[in-house]
């Protein structure tokens, strides 16, 4: 099995074929941009953030004609990276691609999240994947109302890929609030080891981003029982949405965008939200996300903003339903 760093390295060296990279004459006013712009990726390699920006990267620097240099800062999950460009020069050159923990961590953190989304402007949603619930296949649950009937006879354990991230306010959300359940949420360093243990056993349950459990339930190894967006993905088909099996009040998602800090010149924040439009529409982006089961959304700055701001108050009312704590 590849590991997620030489996966990565695959990613950019399939893209840059693919894109024929090189440096051509500025596509914006004014001769903007004029030198590389830098993307800080708020998390380690190897999570939807860094898979998207590698793959949209390239295509970015053949659409604006200047080098677009991933820097990945990570930490304090996210909060690093986002306190960083909240205080990088607002001149269109440095920006953020951080995923919905900025719209969680506010909550979460509070004051030492380190940031205030007001010290950010919107550029564009880029990707987005939903949450997924799964089961060991050991488990005699083929539909998630046969999970909701197990739990008070058996001592059920979900994992999560850590504490406060989105696929664990939702297990949480389900499980503890709506069901009023006891089961044990174990919380793991990343979606990656939340995946092993519910295909190990560890934990019978798991709650993690769709892309990190869609092999082992293709090969039967796991069991999907319900995924979080509204709308059934391509991807599995057959798998039914919590939306549609009647938990409305349920519909997360893992997204990616992009924001620069507050100050930059509306005209450039257009051009890159204009570039990613671009990006996400051509065919071999496109490829390159399906194959990690990302759907590209794309959105004028004014779209998402709206989007940001209503995600800032639905994910802060869950952080306080469920009373999740950070790492």
């Amino acid at each position: 099995m590849r590991t997620i760093k030489s996966r990565l390295l695959g990613f950019g060296w399939v893209a840059l074929t693919i894109f024929g990279v090189s440096a051509a004459s500025p596509a914006g006013a004014a001769g903007y941009p004029d030198k590389p712009i830098k993307l800080i990726v708020a998390f380690p390699p190897g999570g939807i953030s860094d898979i998207t920006a590698r793959i949209v990267a390239p295509a970015l620097t053949k659409i604006l004609g200047q080098s677009v240099i991933i820097e990945n800062r990570g930490g304090a999950g996210g909060n690093v990276g986002a306190a960083a460009v909240g205080i990088a020069a607002p001149d269109g050159y440095t920006f953020l691609v951080t995923i919905t923990a900025f719209a969680v961590n506010p909550a979460l953190w509070g004051k030492d999240a380190g940031y205030d989304a007001k010290d950010f402007v919107p550029v564009s949603n880029i990707t987005s994947q939903p949450n997924v619930i799964v089961v060991n296949d050991a488990v005699p649950a083929k539909t998630l109302a046969d999970l909701r009937a197990l739990w008070p006879t058996l001592p059920l354990a979900y994992g999560t890929p850590g504490l406060g991230t989105t696929p664990s306010l939702s297990a949480d959300n389900l499980f503890h609030i709506i069901w009023k359940s006891n089961m044990t949420s174990v919380p793991y360093r990343g979606a990656g080891p939340a995946a092993i243990a519910v295909l190990s056993g560890e934990t019978p349950v798991s709650s993690v981003a769709l892309a990190s459990v869609v092999p082992y339930v293709k090969q039967g190894k796991l069991r999907a029982l319900a995924i979080t967006s509204k709308e059934r993905v391509a991807a599995m088909p057959d798998v039914p949405t919590l939306y549609e099996l009647g938990y409305q009040d349920i519909e997360d998602y893992n997204w990616t965008a992009m924001l620069a800090p507050k100050g930059t010149p509306a005209d450039r924040v257009k051009i890159m939200s204009d570039a990613i439009a671009k990006a996400l529409a051509m065919p071999e982006v496109k490829s390159l996300l399906d194959a990690q089961v990302l759907t590209g959304v794309g959105s004028t700055p004014a779209q998402f903003k709206a989007y940001l701001d209503g995600e800032i108050v639905r994910w802060a009312k869950i952080v306080q339903t469920t009373g999740a704590q950070r790492e």
